[in-house]
This record gives structure tokens, sequence and C-alpha cells, in this order.
């Protein structure tokens, strides 16, 4: 059965916004769902629940990612363990929080709260 012309192209931007998403969190240890999340509203369902969904395919994109580019940094770049540890563990609280309470949102409420982050992370490292 031949593949649709539509449907490679679509896969074909998905792997060049995956790429992107990887080359970004190896270069600043950040920022991979962020291109993930804009490759799945782009590419992906509209209306609805789609922003949820958007999300969540993101931040389980963005595991697999972040793991390999750890592997890239020298040991000393990669942070005190005792910082880690303080931060891994109430982090992985919140995210368990964060689940929860995203499934009791709307969707346009967690788009506001994500491009409010956003724009605040980028003015702050631009003024910081």
């Amino acid at each position: 059965m031949p593949l649709k012309r539509d449907r490679v192209l679509s896969f074909a931007a998905a792997a060049a916004g995956a790429v992107a998403a990887g080359a970004v969190n190896g270069l600043i240890g950040s920022g991979a769902g962020t291109v993930f999340y804009f490759v799945c509203r782009s590419l992906g369902k509209k209306g609805g629940d789609a922003g949820k969904d958007h999300f969540a395919a993101a931040m389980a994109a963005v595991l697999p990612i972040s793991l390999l580019s750890l592997t890239t940094y020298p040991p000393a770049a990669a942070g005190d363990p005792n910082v880690l540890f303080t931060l891994i563990l109430p982090g992985a609280a919140g995210g368990l929080l964060g689940a929860f309470l995203s499934d009791k949102m709307k969707s346009g409420t967690l788009s506001r709260i994500f491009a409010a982050l956003t724009v605040f992370g980028g003015i702050y490292l631009i003024l910081g």
C-alpha cells in the first residue's frame, strides 16, 4: 500500500521537530518539552482536549531525551548529587501533583500557564 504524501510530510516534519528538540536539550539542557509541544500542536489534532494530549506527549518524549542528554555532560557539569537529590524527589512529587491538577483544568488554562512561564523564563534569562 503506497504511503500518502501528507503522511510522509507529516512524519518528516515530526522527525525534524524531534531532532530539533533533542539538539536544543543537548545544547542547553532544557527546552525539549517546549519544542515537542509546538511540534505536537502543529501536527496533532485540534479542538477539545487536544492541548492536554499535546502536553502529555511532550512530557512523555522529554524523559528519554533528557536522560540521553545527561550522558553527554561531564560529571562535574552534571551537578552536585546533593542538589540533584534535593530537587528530584520534590520535583517528582510536583510532577504527580501537576498531572492530577492538569486533569481537572481546561486545556486553555494550561496553555495560558505554559505561555506565562515561557515568557517569564525568557525575560529572566535575558535580564538575569
